[in-house]
């Protein structure tokens, strides 16, 4: 068995406060949440929608991210990254 990170290469976040950016690609970096919301994508069973921003200087670009999980993660307006 390989101790590598293959499998958070395919998600979107990867820890509590990181994720893999969609658009520079980096992976793994700190993001700012700044909205998070609940819909239903199937009946009976709750989805959850993220807009992030990601922290790299290059990119900072904003992205949303739907997903059956609810991820416990507090929106930052205060303009700071997540770490």
């Amino acid at each position: 068995m390989t101790n590598d990170a293959t499998n958070k290469d395919l998600k979107y976040f990867t820890g509590g406060n990181t994720y893999n950016c969609p658009y520079c690609k980096r992976r793994n970096i700190f993001f700012r949440l700044i909205d998070k919301f609940v819909f239903e994508w199937e009946k009976d069973k709750p989805s959850y929608g993220y807009i992030t921003i990601c922290s790299e200087v290059t990119c900072k670009c904003r992205a949303l991210h739907l997903s059956y999980y609810n991820l416990a993660v507090n929106i930052s307006n205060r303009g700071d990254y997540l770490s």
